[in-house]
């Protein structure tokens, strides 16, 4: 097999050629997306990006785990996983899930819980209590306290000589 020729192209040299921007997702505006409105342009731009499972997902200070980590190899649109994270933000946590998680990603998940509800509810820690008991709880910990509050798309990658893809939150 042989490697694509490069071909070159001469570039102007006049200083009155102006410069136009790539279209690569950062360049059109697409970032952030915000998980909870997802527009449709952004939804053709993302539907465009191909990612290899497993997918890793980050947020500014840690990785936050995996999804579709079963299925390793295997290529998907970054519009199925950031769909996929748009519905797991809304769910709630599933108990057993939650107590597989590490002690570290426990706090911050705890952590989250607080901050998004804290102010506005003023029995979050009896909330808390309720959920670490295995109690049925309507406004407990959701998916996006999973997400550790990262409800914004800030980029898209996939790693192919590690063979998975990265979607980072903020």
């Amino acid at each position: 097999m042989y490697a694509p020729r490069v071909h070159t192209v001469p570039l102007p040299v006049e200083d009155s050629v102006t410069m136009t921007q790539s279209h690569s997702p950062s360049s059109t505006g697409m970032y952030p997306i915000e998980l909870e409105s997802v527009t449709i342009g952004q939804q053709i731009e993302l539907e465009e990006v191909s990612l290899i499972t497993p997918i890793h997902v980050h947020t500014p200070t840690v990785h936050g785990g995996l999804i579709y980590g079963s299925f390793t190899g295997q290529t998907m649109t970054a519009l199925d996983a950031v769909m996929f994270l748009q519905q797991l933000s809304r769910v709630t946590i599933d108990r057993n899930a939650y107590a597989q998680l590490s002690p570290e990603v426990k706090a911050q998940v705890k952590a989250a819980f607080i901050q998004r509800c804290g102010a506005a509810v003023s029995n979050t820690t009896v909330i808390w209590g309720d959920f670490m008991a295995g109690r049925n709880v309507s406004n407990g910990p959701i998916g996006r306290d999973l997400l550790l509050g990262g409800m914004e798309v800030w980029g898209v990658e996939s790693v192919s000589f590690g063979g998975f893809s990265v979607i980072h939150l903020a």
